[in-house]
């Protein structure tokens, strides 16, 4: 009997470890072989806007800048049971998941695979990991309730209110707003873990009706919709783009913006 006990042990064992494998995998390349764009002429990759800003700034172009090379794309994404997740051309680096790991033996074998790594919590038995929300202590946090205002409002531009103008005054955002500074002609790229009903918030109403956002996608679910989840990044979002008069306005509420999410909650891993 007591044979028998160790061997359903092993047995629930091996099928446990089985179970818990890594099913995404981040795949480093060699280099950018076959790309058919040059450093010579970053207009076939680089916005004109993005150029301007180099060149406004010193700052050169160089490899990190190519695309990555459609050819070692297509190949990997040719192997059988693999899915392409993401590709990074900073990294020079592919992220995908797979249904077999006898698709990793095939990438590894590529000449022009520097290395693979896995990436991402194992899965377990229902098919998620075990890790908590890295946000949730953060979400949890009762908000700040300031003090009164000591200074004039009638200067402003915006009409901060009592509140919000002891958070805006920190940096003395009311100076930049009150010379014109608020945010128009810029660009903001949002990172992080989705923007939680931001196209129905009073909050966003303003950068709704101004088109304001340019455009949305979420990176680990691989999708656009970015609002069915999130508050950290919502809350990260109202400190720059908020405005309802009298109570809360944002650092750049004219600034036009990119909503990522780039982050999962269930843990610390690239995507």
């Amino acid at each position: 009997m007591k044979k028998k006990l160790i061997l359903l042990s092993l047995v629930i064992g091996l099928c446990t470890i089985s179970q818990a494998q890594f099913t995404r995998y981040q795949v480093k390349l060699r280099n950018k072989g076959g790309t058919a764009n040059t450093i010579a002429n970053p207009s076939t990759y680089l916005s004109q806007r993005a150029i301007d800003r180099r060149v406004k700034y010193g700052i050169a172009i160089d490899s990190t800048d190519l695309p990555v090379s459609q050819s070692y794309i297509t190949q990997i994404a040719n192997t059988p049971n693999v899915t392409v997740l993401n590709i990074s051309k900073w990294q020079n680096a592919i992220s995908i998941q797979v249904s077999n790991q006898t698709a990793i033996t095939t990438i590894n074998a590529f000449p022009f695979v520097q290395s693979v790594n896995g990436i991402a919590a194992r899965t377990g038995e229902n098919g998620r990991n075990e890790l908590r929300n890295k946000f949730e202590l953060e979400e949890n946090i009762t908000p700040v309730d300031f003090s009164q205002r000591t200074e004039q409002v009638t200067a402003d531009y915006f009409n901060y209110g009592t509140n919000s103008f002891n958070e805006i005054h920190l940096h003395n955002g009311e100076f930049l707003h009150n010379i014109g500074l608020r945010g128009q002609g810029m660009q903001i790229g949002m990172l992080d873990n989705g923007y939680n009903n931001y196209t129905v918030l009073n909050a966003f109403d303003s950068v709704r009706l101004q088109n304001q956002i340019l455009g949305t996608w979420d990176f680990v679910n691989r999708e656009s919709n970015v609002t069915n989840d999130g508050s950290h990044g919502m809350n990260c979002f109202s400190t720059i783009a908020a405005n309802i008069p009298g109570q809360f306005i944002g650092k750049a509420p004219k600034a036009s913006f990119w909503l990522y999410k780039t982050e999962d909650d269930n843990g610390e891993y690239p995507i």
